[in-house]
């Protein structure tokens, strides 16, 4: 059904290409190889080395076209789960007014604002400091000036307690931002709110109706100087984790004696530079940190990350050697969760 599904939308892409007057398809095929050296906290048992090897699930395939004041894309990657299916990545149609563009489909949001990071399917200190609001189905209004307002859909992951049936999201996502360019100098705040409901109707354990409130506010700068590229983000949020993003234990705390959640508030950031020797070969490095806390835990959950790599291109070909440390430090109860070493590379193509 899914290969039937698939083979008629590239038909559909297909045939839309006789109108459009620009059409471009495009894609990515990457491979990471990887040594992975995790420490006994975080096995169980003891420290192990193994190798990590294989097609990494954002490697990607597209098409780009445009007619008139309509363009349009569609990705699809790669479904790594021994199933060589496919999934959709983007889907969407965005069309160009005076002085602002209307998307409608699947694109990203605001705060996936990245590091370079290429090791785990590109990781992108994601959970480790970046933030990550994924790829959903939404409303964008993007302004010439560089605002951006959007209606998405929402993402939701339940408190331990709560299951995904007995709550109930009843507005979407809401994300608003500012794009500011000016020169060698880009800045970037963007927020996410969303709010959920828990019916005492559906909860036996519930007294009355509770809600809890999900947000995040980012902050992303880059600053150019000739070879030297400096990038860097700061972002706070409460309950972060029921929206689906990643990072350490950032869910709200369900208190059954009091009848209410206990918000957990996660405090993270990265920054990286890069220098580029030439057009072929850039040095990158990078360090994330992520924490959160609430006031039942007995100690704040954190977590890091850093990484050095240098990135080799030769024509469409990229080796990205890099190595680093992602870093679990201590739960919110104090004990230690481990770490991983890695070293390795990521062979990329682009065509």
């Amino acid at each position: 059904m899914k290969k039937s599904l698939f083979i008629t939308i590239i038909i559909a892409l297909l045939a839309s290409c006789v109108f459009a007057q620009e059409f471009k398809p495009y894609g990515s095929a990457r491979i990471g190889y990887w040594y992975d050296m995790q420490s006994k906290e975080m096995t169980g048992n003891k420290a192990d080395l193994d190798l990590n090897y294989g097609l990494q699930s954002n490697s990607r395939f597209g098409v780009n076209f445009t007619k008139d004041n309509l363009q349009a894309k569609v990705e699809y990657g790669a479904k790594v789960d021994g199933t060589s299916t496919v999934n959709l990545r983007l889907l969407y149609a965005k069309y160009a007014f005076n002085d602002m563009s209307l998307l409608i489909g699947q694109d990203y949001d605001g705060t996936n604002e990245y590091a370079s990071q290429v090791y785990g399917d590109d990781a992108n200190l994601i959970g480790f400091g970046a933030v990550d609001g994924g790829r959903n189905p939404q409303i964008k209004a993007e302004f010439k000036n560089g605002l951006y307002f959007s209606l998405i859909k929402p993402a939701f992951t339940a408190s331990s307690g709560f299951g995904a049936d007995s709550s109930d999201v009843l507005i979407p996502r809401i994300n608003i931002g500012y794009k500011f360019n000016h020169e060698n100098i880009y800045i970037h705040p963007s927020f996410v709110l969303q709010q959920t409901s828990y019916s005492k109707d559906d909860n036996s354990d519930l007294s009355d109706d509770v809600s809890t409130l999900a947000y995040l506010f980012a902050v992303t700068g880059q600053m150019k100087m000739d070879a030297i590229t400096l990038r860097a983000q700061a972002n706070y949020g409460s309950n972060t984790g029921n929206m689906g993003y990643k990072g350490p234990g950032n869910k709200a705390k369900w208190m059954a004696a009091d009848q209410e959640f206990s918000n957990t508030s996660t405090l993270g950031g990265f920054a990286e530079a890069s220098y580029a020797l030439s057009k072929e070969l850039v040095f990158n490095t990078g360090f994330g940190y992520a924490s959160s806390s609430n006031d039942e835990w007995d100690e704040d959950d954190a977590q890091a990350s850093m990484y050095v790599q240098a990135k080799i291109k030769i024509q469409s070909l990229q080796l990205i050697p890099e190595i680093g440390i992602q870093d679990k430090m201590k739960n919110n109860a104090g004990v230690k969760e481990g770490n991983k070493t890695y070293f390795g590379t990521q062979l990329r193509m682009d065509f």
